[in-house]
């Protein structure tokens, strides 16, 4: 394996009540928070990171959930994503410094079968 070529990231699954909050870039494509583990660091503090630089609140309590492995064409690169439960402290307020997150919404399980999506297991999580 070609290991320049394979990134892991960290996602956070953000509930609340029967709804998901998902970001997006430009509101064609929506997906959980979340982002790159860096080189040395852990993961679960990497999840913290990318859930403050994004949204600005604090992870209080976090749950393993899920595991997602594919390529991304665009970058010619293998992907892992590791999904988390997440809970939040605070009021979201966008501020990604990578610019990559420009809208944040809560979704119902009716809205998010409107929109365009990743991963496709997120409708398990509207069940409480």
């Amino acid at each position: 394996m070609n290991y320049e070529n394979f990134q892991v990231a960290v996602r956070a699954i953000i509930k609340r009540g029967d709804q998901i909050l998902l970001v997006s870039e430009n509101e064609d494509y929506w997906v959980t928070p979340g982002g790159y583990v860096d080189k040395g660091e852990e993961i679960t503090e990497a999840l913290k990171r990318e859930v403050k630089e994004e949204l600005s609140v604090e992870v209080t309590n976090f749950t393993f959930v899920s595991i997602a492995e594919f390529k991304d064409k665009r970058y010619e690169v293998r992907k892992i994503e590791l999904y988390f439960l997440v809970e939040v402290d605070g009021e979201i307020e966008l501020q990604d410094p990578d610019l990559k997150v420009k809208h944040a919404r809560y979704y119902s399980l009716e809205e998010v079968k409107k929109i365009k999506y990743y991963p496709e297991f997120l409708t398990d999580f509207f069940q409480d």
